[in-house]
């Protein structure tokens, strides 16, 4: 298993030289130490540590929030925001660039630690779900039928994945209004409203895969029979978090 690559920038040489030995003495590698964001942005495009650890209060043009977007520009990397004070405004700013974490000098030892094996871990996850993400939309681009996720927070909300609602429709998604967790809402027929939206809540009671058909009345006011096929997507917790479905348009 290779080691984790981690840069670090800091204009205090003390700290920067006391961050990498801790650093390695936990068997990471440290790739490089600079102290400036300029020298920063060019290590980090040369480089392409696995994390950063940055001091916010770098001297120079750039302090440590303005390097860290500019980082961003670059490529996907968490960096570590140390810092001297735990001033408000500073910690504000520092969050508009999202941070897997923020410490205050003088750090303990094992927060730091903490700080850095669970960036490094939860960024890994991040770009395996952002890889599946990429190829669940490009696999539903393929799908001849109106591909969705409807999320189930405080106030649900449905995102559709591919470009197919206009084309069995007539309507663009802003078009469609949302009834209840019925994707098609505004379109089902009246008659059939109730029996779609029962399906999909006894589907989020029991956390089974549903199935159901009923009619829409398109743009130009035909009516088409649809087949709705989803399931509810769990989190560690067993709650149901989201829906994912298709809609196919019944030719026969």
């Amino acid at each position: 298993m290779s080691l984790a690559r981690i840069l670090i920038v800091e204009d205090e040489a003390i700290t920067a030289l006391e961050l990498t030995r801790r650093l390695e003495r936990w068997g990471f590698e440290v790739v490089g130490d600079v102290a400036s964001g300029q020298s920063a942005l060019e290590m980090a495009e040369k480089l392409k540590p696995d994390l950063i650890i940055m001091d916010i209060n770098l001297k120079g043009k750039l302090d440590g929030v303005d390097t860290a977007k500019a980082i961003a520009q670059i490529y996907d990397v968490p960096i570590i925001f140390l810092t001297a004070h735990g001033n408000e405004n500073i910690i504000r700013k520092a969050r508009t660039v999202k941070p897997a974490h923020y410490i205050i000098k003088p750090y303990r030892e094992n927060e730091l630690k903490f700080a850095v094996e669970s960036g490094i871990e939860n960024h890994k996850i991040f770009m395996e779900l952002k890889k599946n993400e990429l190829s669940y939309r490009s696999m539903a681009k393929n799908i001849p039928g109106i591909v969705y996720r409807t999320y189930l927070d405080e106030e649900p909300h449905v995102e559709f994945l591919n470009d197919y609602l206009k084309d069995i429709t007539g309507y663009s998604p802003e078009g469609v209004e949302k009834i209840d967790l019925a994707v098609l809402g505004s379109l089902i027929i009246e008659e059939d409203l109730d029996q779609v939206l029962d399906v999909i809540n006894e589907s989020i009671k029991t956390g089974l895969p549903y199935e159901v058909s009923y009619n829409i009345k398109d743009r130009e006011g035909n009516i088409k029979l649809m087949e709705e096929k989803g399931r509810p997507t769990l989190n560690a917790q067993k709650n149901v978090t989201s829906l994912e479905g298709v809609i196919f348009h019944a030719l026969h």
